[in-house]
């Protein structure tokens, strides 16, 4: 949710945590857990982008405190 302020959009949250398709409900909050457990990951944001097959799938965006490739990511778990 966001509105608009000043010509600028302030983004206020979700209207819930949840990200709904036909397959699966599944918690932001929870997925955010597991991409937090390396610990070269500082940050990360997860939400669910409008999908008209899906109904929702997943965006992540990752901070690293280094140079991060899905290689590296994945032998950090």
């Amino acid at each position: 949710m966001a509105e608009l302020v000043d010509g600028y959009y302030k983004i206020l949250g979700r209207d819930s945590v949840d990200i709904i398709n036909p397959e699966v409900k599944i918690s932001a909050l929870e997925i955010e857990d597991v991409l937090l457990r390396p610990p070269m990951i500082k940050e990360c944001a997860v939400v669910g982008i409008a999908d008209q097959k899906w109904g929702e799938v997943v965006a992540v965006a990752l901070c690293s405190s280094e140079n991060l490739t899905l290689k590296k990511y994945k032998l950090g778990l």
